[in-house]
């Protein structure tokens, strides 16, 4: 009688472990997007004047070394917005997030990505998710003056039993501040994606708030 209670009660355990209150909860963001208030709004833009961030003046950049952190919207393909509104996309092929609104592109900004490429699945293995996400608040960021999450895992990669936590867009490391190509250089990241300008997240910010809800759709292509 003891054998078999001991028994029941070790699955009773296992089982509580694997579907109860040790799982892992659901990141809000992942379900679908969140309500923006006008505090969330006026919270990021405190952080864009706190000193974490420095813009493109206060770094002294030249205007080629802007350009080298954009592609110029004429050198996209014509069709690379199209069906897409409201909607941040970011194309291997170029390395680069497209903003996208009715259809149309409005900027195209270089990033670095994973240190390990696209194809996230597992908690640290450094790469980037592949796949659309909704996108969340722009919020301050010790390590890069501004983070905007993304919600992966999304339901799909949930059922999937892909796993990970805080990923999303942002600018350079604090040390790289002022050295967009240092940090464009090659993909560094541990997951996100991550411009060489701060002046870039700042911007970005500013179209997500005018865009409201936005995803993110991230492709190999």
């Amino acid at each position: 009688m003891t054998s078999t209670f001991s028994f029941l009660f070790s699955i009773s355990v296992l089982f509580s472990f694997a579907f109860g209150a040790q799982a892992a909860p659901i990141d809000p963001l992942s379900r679908g997007p969140l309500p923006l208030t006008a505090k969330n709004i006026q919270d990021a833009r405190n952080a864009f004047r706190d000193g974490l961030i420095y813009t493109d003046a206060e770094c002294y950049l030249k205007p080629e070394e802007i350009a080298a952190t954009e592609i110029p919207i004429q050198n996209l393909a014509s069709d690379v917005c199209n069906g897409r509104t409201r909607e941040l996309l970011y194309l291997a092929s170029k390395s680069a997030i497209i903003a996208c609104s009715n259809g149309k592109p409005d900027f195209a900004m270089l990033v670095s990505i994973g240190s390990n490429g696209i194809g996230k699945t597992t908690e640290g293995n450094r790469k980037s998710p592949l796949g659309t996400y909704w996108v969340g608040h722009p919020r301050r960021s010790q390590l890069f003056g501004i983070f905007i999450p993304i919600g992966y895992p999304n339901m799909s990669n949930i059922a999937r039993g892909y796993t990970g936590n805080s990923v999303g867009i942002h600018g350079p490391m604090r040390f790289m501040t002022c050295l967009p190509q240092k940090s464009l250089e090659k993909n560094w990241t541990a997951g996100c994606f991550a411009f060489g300008r701060d002046s870039q997240t700042i911007a970005l910010s500013e179209w997500i708030f005018a865009n409201w809800p936005t995803k993110l759709t991230i492709s190999k292509d």
